[in-house]
Parts: structure tokens; C-alpha cells; sequence
């Protein structure tokens, strides 16, 4: 983060008891109170987005999605047909 050029505002209200709080956490941490809140913004965004792009199973269920994975797809007629009319209509 250090040495980017910062060029976006954001504006937040907070009650003066979250505000101490907050500020004595950036102090903790030898931080303004824009570095603390941004720095724990990102934190939080982070993990907020891998929750949502990563996936984490055992190993035997692990195996069990590779072998589905690897099985012959079946197929589904009333799917297939509901597909075909979808496609027709849209002709």
C-alpha cells in the first residue's frame, strides 16, 4: 500500500465511542486512523471475496468431486427439451 497514489475519498460517521475505540486501536498499532480503518478494510474485503471464490472440502471429498467430475455426463431429456424450446423461441 505504501507509495500508491491515493486519488479516492471515503466518508464514514461513526458514534464517538466506536471513534475511541478506533483510535486507540490505530495507536496500538502506530497507524493514523486512515491507515488503521483502510488497512482493516482490506483485511475484511479479502476475505470477504475468498469466502466467495475459494472452496475448501477434505480430501475424501475432494475424491468424490474429481470422480463426478470424471463421469460420463447423463443426459436429461426433459432438461434437453426445455433447452430446445428455449432456443427455438428465441429465433
Amino acid at each position: 500500500m505504501a507509495g500508491t497514489l491515493k486519488t479516492k475519498r471515503r466518508q464514514l460517521r461513526v458514534s464517538p465511542e466506536d471513534d475511541k475505540v478506533i483510535e486507540a486501536a490505530a495507536k496500538a498499532k502506530s497507524r493514523s486512523v486512515s491507515e488503521y480503518l483502510v488497512e482493516s478494510a482490506l483485511v475484511r474485503a479479502q476475505m470477504e471475496m475468498a469466502d466467495r471464490t475459494e472452496i475448501t472440502i477434505s480430501p475424501s471429498d475432494w475424491g468424490a468431486f474429481v470422480a463426478a467430475l470424471d463421469r460420463e455426463p447423463v443426459v436429461n431429456e426433459r432438461l434437453a427439451g426445455a433447452v430446445k424450446r428455449a432456443k427455438s423461441a428465441r429465433v
